[in-house]
């Protein structure tokens, strides 16, 4: 394919996407120095030249694991066109990739209002972002308390999400918020894994916490 792609540019050096697909090759390949030539002269291309090159070379990045060079490609594509879904499930996975787990939930739920996500762990990812955030900061319950006010309905329907939501909102020494998440959770569907954590957190008021489990 680049081999051709070389010839064909002889013929019609402008040709944008013979460009692309010779980067593409030139990746598979591990050529990566080849790619790179391939792409330079696209970056800075208006409109949907540019566009596509930088998103192909972000992903390209993303796979030779150079995270921090390939957030570097594609934060200018999120600045100027945060309607392109493409680019923003890139960044997900980027973002998944650096760590950048208040960046990952923005587009999580982007993602998800536009029905495009794509990661089969993505539940599970939600709430490894949810166990960092709260861990970064244990005794912050302010912290605590803005990441469960900014939950999407999705989200709170986790039961990770939600474990991680009343432990923290416990260790941080606000048993009332954790208590209440819970006890909402229960009241919306009984679900063992919760109950379990309420006895847990609640065993030194065992009859107002039995009272409370009784009607559930």
């Amino acid at each position: 394919v680049e081999q051709l792609a070389t010839e064909a540019q002889v013929h019609e050096p402008d040709a944008t996407p013979t460009a692309l697909l010779a980067a593409m090759a030139a990746h598979r390949l591990r050529q990566f120095d080849r790619r790179d030539r391939w792409l330079s002269g696209l970056r800075e291309a208006p409109g949907e030249v540019g566009l596509a090159a930088r998103l192909l070379e972000a992903e390209c990045l993303l796979e030779q694991g150079l995270h921090t060079d390939a957030l570097a490609a594609i934060e200018p594509v999120l600045r100027s066109n945060r309607r392109n879904l493409r680019a923003q499930q890139l960044a997900y996975r980027i973002f998944k990739a650096c760590g950048r787990w208040e960046d990952l939930l923005r587009t999580s739920r982007l993602l998800v209002n536009r029905n495009m996500v794509e990661d089969p762990d993505f539940e599970a990812t939600v709430a490894e972002a949810y166990r960092i955030l709260i861990a970064r900061r244990a005794q912050a319950v302010q912290h605590i308390w803005l990441l469960w006010r900014n939950a999407t309905p999705r989200e709170m329907g986790q039961i990770e999400v939600i474990k991680a939501l009343a432990q923290g909102f416990s260790r941080a020494g606000a048993p009332t918020h954790a208590r209440s998440l819970i006890e909402d959770a229960l009241q919306r569907e009984w679900r063992g894994e919760l109950v379990q954590l309420y006895a847990e957190l609640f065993y030194s008021q065992p009859l107002s916490a039995v009272k409370a489990l009784e009607p559930w």
